[in-house]
C-alpha cells in the first residue's frame, strides 16, 4: 500500500496495472505497452496498440486511485474524451479500461468501459 493505510495512490498502482493489460494484450499477438501515452493534449495513462490488417487498433487505460475512490461522471467523460481523441480512419479503439483496486464501486460504470479489479491492492470495508 502507499503511506497512508486508506489510500492507494495512482503511481502505486502503475507497475501493477502494466502487468495485468500484458496479460491481456501480450507482445507475441503484436500489441506495445505506452504507459503515460502523450498525443498532444491528452494523456491516458497506458495505451496498448498493436497493427492489424493495415489498421492500428488502440486500448485505452486510465487508472485511478485515492482514499477510497469512486468513478465519477468525470471519470467517464474522461476516458471518452481519450478514445474519441485517438481515434481516426485508420486507427480503431477495441476497448476502454479503468482499472482499480478492489473495493472502489462502479456502479455508475457504463458496460462498454470494461473493469480491471487489482486483487492485491485493495480497500476492506
Amino acid at each position: 500500500m502507499s503511506d497512508s493505510e486508506d489510500i492507494w495512490y495512482e503511481r502505486d498502482l502503475y507497475h501493477h496495472v502494466r502487468i495485468a493489460l500484458r496479460r491481456r494484450y501480450p507482445k507475441s499477438l503484436g500489441w506495445d505497452i505506452f504507459p503515460q501515452y502523450n498525443g498532444i493534449t491528452y494523456i491516458p495513462d497506458f495505451v496498448c496498440e498493436r497493427k492489424n490488417k493495415g489498421r492500428i487498433e488502440k486500448v485505452i487505460c486510465e487508472v485511478k486511485g485515492g482514499s477510497r475512490p469512486t468513478i465519477s461522471r468525470n471519470d467517464i467523460n474522461q476516458i471518452n474524451q481519450y478514445a474519441k481523441s485517438l481515434a481516426g480512419n485508420n486507427v480503431k479503439i477495441l476497448q476502454k479500461i479503468i482499472a482499480i483496486p478492489y473495493g472502489v464501486d462502479v456502479i455508475n460504470v457504463p458496460e462498454d468501459i470494461k473493469i480491471i479489479r487489482l486483487k492485491k491492492m485493495g480497500y476492506t470495508k
